[in-house]
């Protein structure tokens, strides 16, 4: 267990000290066993109880599999000395629930979170027992339910433990939930431990908040809007005509306790930067102005792309500093509008375009008909009116079904490549990048982005390239109204590759290429499928 000590003035008479702890699996030698993480075994059907984590501490120590075994990823982007642990050496390893112990030598805790980086083989949680508890407490929403989790990393970030830990000896749990063959986990945890809070908190007589939104000692009050998006501002106190003023950062961040922020005598926090370039007063500081009423709200929105920091002081005249102060708030206009997605294996994930962060308004078009939400699937294609999960690519698939448009096979997106949605200006894409063939480790690696209102037609399937390692798997093309469509041959895109603008009969008709053996063949290197009227009735391969 790794700890460092801080101490740092914040104004000349106070004091922040912050402690941070280090622990991570694997402390000993790879085939031995750990000499600090203990374990209870599953499987566990029930919730558990004090005696189980009881049970855990005094349980038997965790074993150090070698990394590299049953094909696990390592190591850690934060700690590269982190190694698997697991409840056995081999064959079925059952579920375990470990027990991580940490000490806190601070004998003040103002403040306490913790961040996990882990791998997990199969899943951290369950339906019944959450992944994460500290000193027996569970914390909520530290589940992982993506497939692929022991090769693709997963961070939990500034979880608030405030008031779960104590000075003196404290416990880690990780529920490392395996449902069949090899299991264990690689992780590597912090903790850090403030004597004060970092964020001053909404209390009685002073409270902001954005759409009821709520925040606790480790960060503000935070909210991610669309540019012009409105949201609601609720103010209360107890000390309703006395005078108050906000604080109002654009751009400039929020300053912590330890980073800046002002510690006032009886401990509240002013988080707003009073020398901030940007930093302007409601009420122009004359403390004039009486807060209006117990309780009102405001409807604003920002304009343009940008952060906006607040925080409100009402003047509190029996309070040692005079003020009762509510939490920062923080509203976020400039997220960038880029959607990363996610995927199961075989699944599919519904991207209302106009939702936070993509705020795209215009819908797409797709044979004629607008949408304003799309399906974006785990195997290659987008789709409309519903989403698609089968792995098995067919031709007649894509002519009785919903519309689509795409490359479609059984890909391996839950454990190699990105998706991911991204919006500029008009143009949405929908981006499959260095996706693989299902179940050949990494082969078959592919590329192209399904893209609409893009500067080269309204409709399309751009920047597509394969690495010639794909197997047999079969591959479905194209563009399809689905079952509202009509369907005349399947085509070849690489025997259309640079004949120009082909007509169809119908704006109905579907454009499909199918091998049933492979990859679409792409013999002259084709790049773009494109819809140049954004329907069936023209295409143009390049």
């Amino acid at each position: 267990m790794l700890r460092i000590t801080v101490v740092c003035c914040l104004l000349a008479s106070l004091v922040c000290g912050q402690e941070f702890i280090t622990v991570q699996g694997g402390n000993g030698a790879p085939g031995g066993t750990d000499a600090n993480i203990t374990f209870l075994p599953g499987p566990f059907a029930a919730p558990f109880t004090v005696a189980d984590y009881a049970a855990a501490v005094v349980g038997a120590p965790a074993e150090i599999i070698p990394n590299g075994s049953f094909g696990w990823g390592s190591p850690l982007s934060n700690n590269p000395l982190a190694m698997w642990i697991s409840t056995t050496q081999s064959g079925v390893q059952p579920s375990g629930l470990y027990a991580v112990p940490f000490t806190v030598n601070s004998s003040v805790i103002g403040l306490a979170t913790l961040s996990v980086n882990l791998l997990v083989d199969d899943f951290l949680g369950d339906a019944t027992n959450v992944g994460v508890a500290v000193n027996g407490i569970p914390l909520p929403g530290t589940n992982t339910s993506t497939p692929g989790s022991w090769v693709n990393e997963t961070a939990l970030t500034n979880l608030d433990i405030s008031s779960l830990v104590t000075t003196g000896q404290n416990y880690l749990y990780l529920y490392g939930n395996n449902t069949g063959g090899p299991g264990g986990v690689n992780f590597s945890a912090d903790i850090t431990v403030f004597s004060t809070a970092e964020y001053q908190v909404n209390q009685p007589g002073a409270s902001m908040d954005i759409d009821g939104l709520t925040s606790g000692p480790s960060g503000p009050v935070y909210a991610s809007r669309c540019v012009g998006q409105a949201v609601t501002l609720t103010f209360s106190s107890t000390n309703s005509g006395m005078p108050f003023e906000i604080g109002i950062l654009t751009g400039d961040p929020l300053v912590p306790a330890s980073g800046g922020g002002m510690v006032l005598a009886d401990g509240q926090i002013v988080n707003v930067s009073l020398t901030a370039p940007s930093i302007t007063f409601l009420n122009n500081l004359g403390w004039t102005s009486p807060f209006p009423a117990p309780s009102f709200q405001q409807i604003v929105s920002i304009g343009a792309a940008t952060t906006t920091s607040a925080q409100t002081a009402i003047i509190a005249p029996a309070q040692p500093s005079g003020l009762f102060l509510s939490a920062p708030n923080v509203l976020d206009t400039s997220a960038a509008q880029t959607l990363v997605l996610l995927l199961p294996d075989d699944g599919n994930a519904q991207v209302v375009l106009a939702n936070t962060p993509l705020c795209h308004t215009g819908g797409v078009s797709f044979y004629g008909t607008t949408y304003n939400d799309l399906y974006v699937g785990s195997n290659g294609d987008v789709t409309f009116t519903a989403g698609s999960s089968d792995f098995t690519a067919t031709s007649g698939e894509w002519q009785t079904q919903m519309p689509r448009i795409g490359i479609a096979s059984d890909l391996e997106p839950n454990n190699y490549g990105t998706v991911d949605v991204t919006i500029a200006g008009p143009v949405v894409q929908v981006n499959y990048t260095n996706i693989t063939e299902w179940g050949t480790g990494g082969l078959g690696v592919s590329s192209w982005t399904v893209e609409f209102n893009g500067a080269l037609a309204p409709v399309g399937i751009t920047g597509f390239t394969t690495d010639g390692t794909w197997g047999a798997t079969p591959c479905v093309g194209g563009a399809s109204l689905g079952a509202g469509g009509t369907h005349p041959a399947l085509i070849s895109f690489d025997t259309m590759a640079g004949t120009g603008l082909q007509a169809n009969a119908s704006a109905t008709d579907s454009i499909i290429d199918e091998n049933t053996l492979g990859m679409l063949i792409n013999t002259t290197g084709w790049t773009d499928f494109l819809l140049p009227l954004g329907d069936g009735s023209a295409y143009i391969v390049n």
